[in-house]
């Protein structure tokens, strides 16, 4: 006989812990395009939400999660990201509560992220590029940046410094004067670096999140080439 959603809910409860890419995985979307919601017992759950042109994005991240996540199919609603959306809510677990300890933190009554040394510690290449394919972009100018528009500027600080000592890629914080907000570019050559970081994992990546990763880097030189997203699997199988 199969069993319930409400069953395998509990029993992933009971008897198992976020393995190291999941953790990975909610780590990089709470930075991203994640939220976390919480239950009337005080247990925390993850929210993740894209929109139609990145359906098979969420779809490959509701597949690592596994039986963290035994909503059977989106719902219409993003609460926080508009109404037209596709979301994805987690069952609750002491693990995504242990999580929101880390990140939120409470103002004027509400939870609101915080990005700390503390967090960004827990965070390796996999969590990183989970947060660069929420967040992240190639700019015309063959920059990368990454919209960190929702933290304060010594919140971008922390990541700066921690993307040097972690990685020794190097960033600026470029100021929005429209919005007031900061953010974190790349220059080519760090924009190369942090490339490299994520290369083992895209040939594994769905088609519609590969325009990300668009401006491949040649391994003879500095310079980003820009190839058609299509082609990136064929060559990244060459490297």
């Amino acid at each position: 006989m199969l069993k319930t959603n409400r069953e395998i809910a509990k029993e992933t409860r009971e008897n198992n812990h976020l393995s190291d890419k999941q953790k990975q995985l909610v780590l990089g979307a709470l930075l991203g395009d994640g939220g976390m919601f919480v239950k009337e017992n005080g247990k925390r759950g993850v929210q993740l939400c894209h929109g139609d042109d990145q359906i098979e994005y969420l779809e490959w991240k509701k597949e690592i999660l596994g039986n963290f996540l035994v909503q059977k199919s989106p719902s219409g609603y993003c609460g926080g990201y508009g109404k037209f959306g596709n979301n994805y809510r987690t069952i609750t677990h002491q693990d995504f509560t242990d999580i929101y300890g880390m990140l939120y933190r409470k103002l004027a009554g509400k939870s609101k992220k915080f990005v700390t040394r503390r967090y960004l510690n827990n965070i390796n290449d996999f969590g990183l590029m989970v947060w660069f394919m929420d967040d992240g972009g190639v700019a015309k100018d063959k920059d990368i940046r990454i919209a960190t528009n929702g933290f304060s500027l010594s919140e971008n600080k922390s990541i700066q410094k921690w993307l040097w000592q972690r990685y020794g890629i190097e960033t600026n914080i470029s100021f929005n004067s429209s919005n007031k907000t900061y953010f974190l570019r790349f220059n080519v050559l760090n924009s190369k670096k942090l490339m490299r970081l994520f290369e083992k994992y895209i040939r594994f990546l769905p088609d519609c999140i590969l325009y990300k990763f668009r401006f491949h880097f040649n391994l003879n030189d500095y310079t980003l080439n820009s190839y058609a997203s299509t082609d990136i699997r064929t060559r990244m199988l060459k490297i």
